[in-house]
């Protein structure tokens, strides 16, 4: 049964036992993090307040109360409190005015700037370089805004020790950091079956927009008299074309907007920004990537999960306990013909009952059925290691061959096999890994390598 501390805004203990009948703990990648409450009666909590408790994985959080409400209908009182992350809901109040990384400078450093007069301390060193720049905006956005330039992943950790308690209050120490994934996907995947640790399995079409051309925005530029006028393109390095295409006709035939009248079919046109991006070449390159991205439908899984002590024997071997958000999970459902492997995107916890609903990323390659013989699974994969390597400048022409020559000998591989759970990024770059060999792609050449 978890168990909530409340304190007031100056760490001040306050009574909090209420009657729960919901507690429900939602965490994503991209950062958010909600408690969400429900109690019998009228509870008294303030706006403001927060909540420090261990999760089902052991982890110290720490949540500020944003909305208190309290119901009174035929069935009584009921008391609902929504939470956010701490750090989230203070630093979207604390504000920068100019800070500017005009040179490519360690995540580590940056960072240290933003930290600066701020109550939080710095989680890890990492080395990897961003140029971006922050003008009037919060703390929160300009963290958001750096994990979105670099890729990596939000990290936060809170600590409760002697150093917390002063004069009778208590403040937990917070950490952030900017980690390459969270979680933990150097293991074997975590596995998931119907019917054992596993009771139910949703698969979700996305209902975002397929495009099949895409311009790019960059940085507006600056005039003479020192305002800004249109913005940054890519035009001058990709042949007077401000746009990139997917041009193939089968393609164009599913995805175009058919136009009867004049016998072709029309491009699907998104757009992609970037204001911190002052390089034509690099803004070529984002906007493929984000092409790349948009040009197939995305699919998420939900899983509902039951979680097991670590130790206990299950129909597959030993269970491992809680999935953390970013492990790498497998999933078999036979019934409907499902074998997937991907990260953990999302994870909503029932923190009175243990259960635990996770959903895997929206990546259309992130998954196949087992119904798929491995050929044309192997051709599925390949096809979006196609897509995803052409987003690091390299062309269809230049890569097919490697990546035919890798998976050539699909037809031996056992059916339940996915090329989709070996395809890595690493460093921003495609890795194929097939067996016990691996293959970097090579932007200079275009081409896959053997490591």
């Amino acid at each position: 049964m978890v168990h909530f501390f409340r304190t007031d805004g100056q760490g001040s203990p306050a009574f909090f036992e209420p009657r729960l009948t919901k507690a429900e703990q939602t965490e994503g990648l991209d950062a958010t993090f909600t408690l969400e409450l429900t109690a019998v009666g009228a509870v008294d909590i303030s706006k403001g307040d927060h909540l420090i408790y261990k999760d089902d994985t052991g982890a110290v959080r720490d949540v500020v109360v944003v909305s208190p409400a309290v119901t009174h209908d035929s069935g009584g009182l009921v008391t609902s409190i929504v939470c956010k992350d701490r750090i989230a809901v203070d630093a979207a109040d604390m504000f920068i005015e100019d800070q500017r990384n005009t040179q490519p400078t360690a995540v580590y450093a940056i960072l240290d700037k933003l930290l600066a007069n701020t109550p939080y301390q710095r989680l890890d060193k990492s080395t990897q370089t961003a140029t971006i720049s922050f003008y009037h905006e919060d703390l929160w956005t300009a963290l958001c805004a750096l994990s979105t330039a670099t890729g990596l992943e939000i990290e936060r950790t809170y600590t409760v020790d002697d150093s917390a308690y002063t004069d009778g209050t208590l403040i937990a120490t917070a950490k952030i950091g900017f980690v390459k994934q969270l979680g933990d996907s150097s293991a074997e995947p975590r596995r998931f079956d119907y019917g054992a640790d596993l009771t139910g399995v949703t698969r979700t079409i996305n209902a975002d927009p397929v495009y099949t051309c895409m311009y790019g925005f960059g940085k507006g530029l600056e005039t003479d008299n020192g305002g800004y006028s249109r913005k940054l393109t890519f035009g001058s390095v990709n042949g007077g074309k401000n746009y990139v295409t997917i041009d193939d006709a089968a393609y164009a035939r599913k995805w175009g907007i058919p136009d009867q009248l004049h016998g072709k079919n029309l491009y699907r046109i998104g757009t992609y920004e970037n204001q911190d991006c002052e390089d034509a070449q690099q803004l070529l390159t984002e906007t493929k990537a984000a092409l790349a991205t948009a040009s197939q439908p995305s699919v998420t899984y939900e899983l509902d999960t039951i979680v097991l002590e670590d130790g206990a024997a299950t129909s597959t071997g030993t269970a491992r306990g809680p999935v953390h958000l970013g492990d790498s999970v497998a999933v078999v459902d036979s019934e409907l013909g499902i074998r997937l492997s991907a990260r953990v995107s999302k994870r909503v916890t029932n923190l009175l009952t243990g259960q635990t609903t996770i959903t895997l990323g929206a990546q259309g390659e992130s998954f196949t059925a087992q119904t798929q013989s491995a050929a044309s699974s192997a051709t599925a994969s390949a096809t979006a290691a196609i897509a995803t390597a052409q987003s690091a400048v390299a062309t269809q022409a230049d890569i097919t061959p490697t990546v035919t020559r890798v998976v050539q000998s699909g037809d031996g591989w056992d059916t339940a096999a996915t090329l989709a759970s070996v395809i890595l990024l690493e460093d921003g770059l495609p890795k194929i890994v097939y067996g016990d060999k691996e293959y970097i792609f090579d932007p200079e050449t275009g081409i896959f390598k053997e490591a």
